[in-house]
């Protein structure tokens, strides 16, 4: 199957949306957690980890408590380019995996084997970046729920291209679309498809505080947002 680099985008600060009176490194827990419960092959998990000059205590505690597990590799970074920006700073540092999970620290898989699952998608899908749900930003089709799989083959094409996998260089608006453009865009740009898994697996997300559901013909879903966990019985 190959080496997997799984690269999960962090925040220390406020969300949007998020669960209140919990550990302020809640999500990252429960991911950690989640990880340990359902079998994979995952050769690394890659945390990383944008600067947050408001940081809780707490959540640099917890950092330091996961750094001793070999299996977790800690990057630090400039806070910019959304988790796009911490998808480039992952591989920029570690390009000798066969494939790099990108997801955000408030989403979870939640099936065994969910990597083989993504590859065997990935590979049958023929395309450059298999994602939760795919849409349209004007005229551009972008990852519009973006965690999802790829290869260290197509994100080499796309780093000799740009020298970086693109995620925008600001943060004056960390809710902008502008990142995710970018990063949707540079698959494109090297003539490679952006697929979603929604041929087979229903997508649940949250929509402004509300729980939705992408294709609900079946209960079958590959990854959630944690905030739903509980409603969704898992």
């Amino acid at each position: 199957m190959g080496k997997i680099n799984y690269i999960i985008a962090c925040w220390s600060g406020k969300r949007r949306d998020c669960i209140v009176n919990k550990h302020p490194a809640y999500y990252l827990q429960k991911h950690i957690e989640m990880l340990s419960k359902f079998k994979h092959n995952i050769s690394q998990i890659t945390v990383v980890i944008p600067h947050n000059p408001k940081e809780p205590l707490e959540y640099r505690n917890y950092i330091n408590h996961i750094k001793k597990r070999s299996i977790i590799k800690v990057i630090e970074r400039e806070n910019f380019g959304q988790s796009y920006g911490s998808y480039s700073a992952a591989f920029h540092k570690y390009r000798d995996f066969n494939y790099y999970i990108f997801i955000e620290d408030d989403w979870v898989f939640v099936q065994d084997n969910f990597d083989k699952k993504l590859i065997d998608f990935f590979n049958d899908a023929n395309c450059g970046y298999l994602c939760g749900l795919t849409g349209m930003y004007r005229k551009d089709k972008v990852a519009s729920i973006s965690n999802g799989i790829t290869t260290s083959k197509i994100l080499n094409l796309i780093w000799d291209k740009f020298k970086c996998i693109p995620h925008g260089n600001t943060n004056k608006n960390p809710y902008s679309v502008s990142s995710q453009v970018q990063f949707s865009r540079a698959f494109t740009t090297v003539k490679k498809d952006i697929c979603d898994i929604t041929r087979e697996y229903a997508v649940p997300f949250n929509a402004f505080g509300k729980l939705k559901i992408f294709n609900n013909k079946k209960d079958n879903f590959l990854m959630v947002p944690t905030q739903f966990l509980q409603t969704l019985g898992i």
